[in-house]
Formats: structure tokens, sequence, C-alpha cells
């Protein structure tokens, strides 16, 4: 019988926290990894200390890089400094089931032709504990996809809130990642989703849909510190709705529209987010990505993508949302109207003077 080799790699940056926990759920697997690779993306915190501690009794694979490159680089870097024939990515704050790898293992054996693989997931909390109203995401049985295929069932569960998977645990072969499909720094913070598309028009994909990865959800993840996670994700999905119109072998018309729904939805949040916070900065931008999406796809694209966002928020509403939806829409009235007199003091100081002065009661409401 063939032979695999595993690499788990640990990309890492200030990851003290749960870095530890990281590690142990990649040492204890049932099928042991060939190595545990810890990638440290220039920590300044306790990462160094962690990674190299004697309790690991010499299983894992330090490397430390001196100057910061993001985690796009750091994922390309864990990969090419890998030294097995597939590598397991794993973000250092989350953490892998017991059989992750003999699972991933077996089904990889059971497909040759696959050389790319993913687990489900499930949420956890900063403690570790399972986050209430967070059903696992597996959404189908184990199956073999085709490219096009895998690329629409994951898009679909993204614009429904119920991936199929995330990056918690996914599986490359090194040699297809290094030479076909590294990361793209230019995809920003979609760099995942971006490496998923492109990844499917190099080979069939196989996925486990039983949770065999647990995906940590705080406030000091990279998303969090972000000062507009919206402005940030809509910025990105410009650039892969930009990328993809001039790419067309990487996913097919038909389903062109998901990318674009999934655009649309989160450039919403971006207009909520700048009523809510009284920020006209915040609408200046998500109106010049507004104008860039609809420059890329043209009207009627944009018409049939924000339909698409109305059914993502239909699956919201069945899932505790609808409340804090009404509740934002209200509070947004009121920031909608900081919103025009601080546009209106920014751009147009005469006419905000002109407004206070004649009606001062109603500036004020």
């Amino acid at each position: 019988m063939r032979t695999l080799t595993f690499t788990i790699a640990i990309p890492v940056r200030n990851g003290e926290r749960f870095l530890a926990a990281a590690i142990e759920s990649a040492v204890a697997q049932s099928r042991p990894a060939d190595e545990v690779l810890v990638v440290d993306d220039n920590s300044s915190d306790a990462t160094r200390a962690i990674a190299t501690d004697t309790k690991w009794r010499g299983r894992v694979r330090y490397v430390f890089n001196a100057r910061t490159t993001g985690f796009a680089d750091a994922f390309n870097r864990a990969a090419r400094l890998a030294a097995n024939e597939f590598v397991a990515f794993l973000s250092s704050d989350d953490a892998l089931d017991l059989n992750f790898l003999s699972s991933v293992e077996r089904l990889l054996l059971t497909y040759p032709q696959a050389k790319f693989c993913y687990v489900a997931s499930r949420y956890i909390d900063a403690d570790g504990k399972p986050l209430s109203g967070c059903r696992p995401n597996c959404s189908s049985p184990p199956r073999l996809y085709d490219g096009r295929t895998y690329v629409r069932s994951y898009l679909t569960g993204c614009l429904n809130h119920s991936e199929i998977h995330r990056c918690a645990g996914v599986v490359v072969e090194r040699k297809l990642f290094i030479e076909e499909c590294p990361f793209r720094k230019e995809a920003g913070i979609l760099a995942d989703n971006d490496f998923f598309i492109r990844i499917a028009a190099r080979t069939e994909v196989v996925g486990i849909a039983e949770p065999l990865a647990s995906v940590r959800v705080h406030k000091d993840s990279i998303s969090s510190r972000m000062e507009s996670l919206s402005l940030r994700v809509s910025s990105d999905y410009l650039y892969q709705v930009r990328f993809l119109r001039t790419h067309p072998e990487y996913i097919a018309e038909e389903d062109a529209w998901l990318v674009y729904s999934l655009a649309f939805r989160h450039l919403s949040s971006l207009f909520v987010e700048a009523l809510w916070r009284g920020r006209p900065d915040l609408y200046s931008a998500g109106t010049r990505i507004l104008q860039g999406l609809v420059a890329a796809i043209g009207p009627e694209n944009s018409r049939k993508s924000i339909a698409g966002t109305g059914r993502a928020l239909h699956v919201i509403s069945h899932s505790g949302w609808a409340r804090h939806l009404y509740g934002a829409a209200v509070r947004a009235a009121a920031a909608a109207r900081r919103l025009k007199r601080m546009s209106l003091k920014t751009f147009m100081p005469e006419q905000a003077n002109r407004e206070q002065s004649e009606s001062p009661r109603l500036w004020e409401l």
C-alpha cells in the first residue's frame, strides 16, 4: 500500500494565548504527524518559548522569520519549509481532533486523484467550549468533487452561513501548492477563499463532513482587531470579483453570481457600519467599492447579486438574527442623521451652517 507523509504546519504571529493548545492537538494525533512545524512570523511575545518547550520532546520543529510578512506569506513559507508530501494547515488559535490525520490519510488513499482535502469544523470560544447556536458545519457526507462542483458547494455554503469547511485542517499536496497555487498576498484577508477557488481548477477535491477541526472565535483574532473588518472584506471582495472576471477558468459563469452576492452582502454591512458609527469616510469608501463592483460586473449582474444577498438575509432571519437586524435598523436612523450632519460639515460647510441656523432643533435630532 502507498505510504503518505504529512506535515502539520502552524503559522503564527504573537499567538502565545492559544498556541500551546494548537500544538498539543497536532502532536497528539492518533496517526502521528511525520512533522509538526511552527513558523513564527516575527513574534514579540512568548511564542518562541511555547513552541520550543521541552514538553514537546523534540516533536515540534520551530522556524523563526525575522521580518513580519503577513499571514499569506507565512502560510507559503510553512509549505516551502515542510518536509513531507502533504501539508495540513492549522492556525495558531485553532485545533485538530485526535483522529483528524488518520481520517485524512484514509480518504486520500481511497481517492488518490484528489490532491486537496478538507474537513468540516465546529466553532469554539476562547475557553475551548462549543459556541451555543453554532452547529458543526457538516452539510454533506464525505464525497469526491470535481473542481467546479466543489467551488459551487463552498461558495453556496459561505452565502448561506453554512460553510462546508474553514481553513482549519485543509490538506494539500505540497508540490502542487508551491509550484502552482500558493496563497496570494494581494487577495488580502480573503487569501484562503481565493486559494480554495484556484486549487479546485487544478485537482479534484475530497471532503470529510465530520467536524474534525475546531475554529476558535475570540476577541484577539486578527479580524477582531481590525479598525473596520467590513471595509477590509469589501475591498478584498472587489479585488476577487475583478480577478475572477478576467480569469473565467476558475469559476463557472453560472456560479459567478455567488461571489458577487457575497461582495454585495459585505458591502451592505459596510454601509450599515458607516451609519451606525457616524463615519462618512466609511460611507465614501463603500460608495467607491460599489462603483467598482457595478463597473466590473455590470448593472444586470449587480441586481441579481443583490437579490442573492436577500436570500442570504432570509437565512440569517431564521438563525436568531432578526431581532438584531431590527434593532440595528432603529439605531441606524439616528446614525443616518448624524452621518448627514457630519457629511455636510465635511463636504458642504456653507449648507451645514445654513441648515443649522434655519432649523436648529431639527438639526440636533
